[in-house]
C-alpha cells in the first residue's frame, strides 16, 4: 500500500468523534420525498419511527402504507401535522434545494416562532458527507433525541428521497453504533445488513473495493476530488454503513490484520477500521481520472 495511506490513517484514527447518547427515534409528516426517505432510513436500520400525518393518512399518492408507524390527525391538513410534528421533536431538519418554499418552508417558520431547534440543508451547497457530520454535530450539541425531518415532496423534488435517505440512513448508524444497539439493526432488517460470513470482506483492498461498488456515482465524485485533510466528514458518514457490512461488530480478524499491516498502527482496532477503508477507497478514486475534475 503506498505511503500516503500510512500517514492520511494515522492523522485520523486518533481523533475523538463526540459520543451521541441521544439520538432515539425519527419522524416526519409521511408525505411523499424527503418524508417518507427520513422514515425509510430509520426502518432499514433498526431505529424507531413515527409521527403526525393529516386525517385518512393522506399523501400526494394516496393512503400512506401501514407499515409506517404514524399517528393521524383529526384533520386532513397538512399545516396542523406539520406543527405538531415539529412541537413533539426536540429539533427539526430541514432540507431543501437552492430555496425553502412550501410546506418545507412553514416547518421553518413553525420552529421560529415555537423557538424550537432547527437545522436548514441546502443540498445544492453542502454534499452528502459534509451534510452528515453537521447534522451529528448538531443532534448532540443540542441533545436531539426525537428528530423531525422535512423536505419537499417527490413531485416537486424528485431526487429529494434518495439524498435524505442516505443522508439520515448514514445518520442513523452513527447513533446506533455510538449507543450499542447493533443487534436491533440486525434484528430489524437481516436481509439488508447481514450477510453470510463468506461474503465479507477479509483483506483491506476487497474491504475498499466493497465501499466503493455501494456509493452513489455523485458521492464517488465528491470523495475523489477532496482533499485528505477534509475527509473526516466521510469517515463519520459511512463508519456505521462500514461497520455493518464488513462484519466488524463480530470480529473479522482478516481485515483487522489487513488494515494493521497497511498502517503504521500495530494495535489498530475494529473501531479505526473504518477510517483505514475510507482512506484506501479515497485513494483508489483519486486515480480514477474519469472522476476527478479538471482545476
Amino acid at each position: 500500500m503506498p505511503p500516503v495511506l500510512k500517514q492520511a490513517s494515522n492523522s485520523v484514527l486518533n481523533r475523538g468523534i463526540k459520543r451521541n447518547k441521544v439520538l432515539r427515534k425519527i419522524i416526519s409528516g409521511g408525505q411523499t420525498g424527503a418524508d417518507q426517505a427520513a422514515l425509510d432510513a430509520a426502518i432499514k436500520y433498526g431505529m424507531p419511527h413515527g409521527g403526525w400525518i393529516p386525517k385518512g393518512r393522506k399523501t400526494e399518492k394516496g393512503v400512506l402504507p401501514s407499515r409506517y408507524q404514524m399517528e393521524e390527525m383529526k384533520t386532513g391538513r397538512y399545516s396542523r401535522r406539520t406543527r405538531q410534528n415539529v412541537l413533539d421533536s426536540d429539533g427539526s431538519i430541514i432540507f431543501f434545494y437552492e430555496k425553502v418554499s412550501g410546506g418545507t418552508k412553514y416547518t421553518w417558520k413553525t420552529a421560529r416562532k415555537h423557538k424550537k431547534p432547527f437545522m436548514l440543508i441546502n443540498l445544492c451547497e453542502l454534499p452528502a458527507f459534509q451534510a452528515v457530520s453537521a447534522i451529528w454535530s448538531w443532534v448532540c450539541e443540542n441533545s436531539v433525541g426525537v428528530v423531525n425531518v422535512a423536505g419537499p415532496r417527490a413531485r416537486k423534488s424528485p431526487r429529494i428521497y434518495e439524498a435524505v435517505k442516505f443522508i439520515v440512513g448514514c445518520v442513523v448508524l452513527l447513533a446506533v453504533c455510538e449507543t450499542g444497539s447493533n443487534a436491533d439493526v440486525e434484528k430489524t432488517n437481516p436481509g439488508e445488513v447481514h450477510h453470510q460470513a463468506s461474503s465479507f470482506p477479509k483483506t483491506l483492498d476487497e474491504a475498499a473495493n466493497r465501499l466503493i461498488s455501494e456509493l452513489p456515482h455523485v458521492d464517488k465524485i465528491v470523495i475523489a476530488n477532496m482533499e485528505v485533510d477534509d475527509l473526516e466528514p466521510v469517515h463519520m458518514a459511512l463508519k456505521g454503513l462500514i461497520r455493518h457490512q464488513l462484519n466488524l461488530d463480530k470480529g473479522n480478524p482478516g481485515l483487522i490484520q489487513s488494515c494493521r499491516d497497511a498502517t503504521i498502527e500495530g494495535n489498530l482496532d475494529k473501531d479505526g477500521v473504518p477510517t483505514v477503508v475510507v482512506h484506501s477507497a479515497w485513494e483508489k478514486l483519486r486515480q480514477n481520472e474519469a472522476l476527478r475534475l479538471l482545476r
